[in-house]
């Protein structure tokens, strides 16, 4: 299972309460250490600016103290073009704990924009 901090667009602050309701039951759950292979804070936190890269860093850091006794690793859900506009978000980078890899086929690869996300070979986003 990836737990996912979901910052969402209903309300800016939202993701705090989702946070702590998921680390409660992370905390609470003796078998959550067996199936939860990673918690990551998404989706898109910089590419949406929804924290700025110091910000992000210092939430996976406390993220990964809080879990430290489960040892869930800790990332974010992010595309390229996130790092890319915070010029390689390199505090971020040195925060987590592992790289999600999405393989997103029909995707442009040079999208840095919605308007931009359908790739011209396929036609599709």
């Amino acid at each position: 299972m990836h737990a996912l901090i979901w910052f969402g667009w209903d309300d800016p602050n939202i993701w705090k309460t989702r946070r702590d309701n998921l680390f409660e039951s992370l905390r609470s759950n003796p078998k959550a250490k067996f199936v939860t292979r990673v918690l990551q804070f998404g989706s898109e936190p910089l590419y949406d600016w929804a924290l700025d890269p110091a910000q992000l860093a210092e939430q996976v850091r406390a993220a990964k103290a809080t879990l430290a006794s489960l040892n869930i690793p800790v990332t974010i859900s992010e595309m390229a073009y996130g790092f890319q506009k915070h010029n390689g978000a390199t505090d971020v980078l040195a925060a987590i704990d592992v790289i999600d890899a999405h393989i997103l086929p029909f995707f442009a690869s040079d999208a840095s924009t919605g308007n931009y996300a359908v790739d011209p070979a396929t036609g599709r986003e």
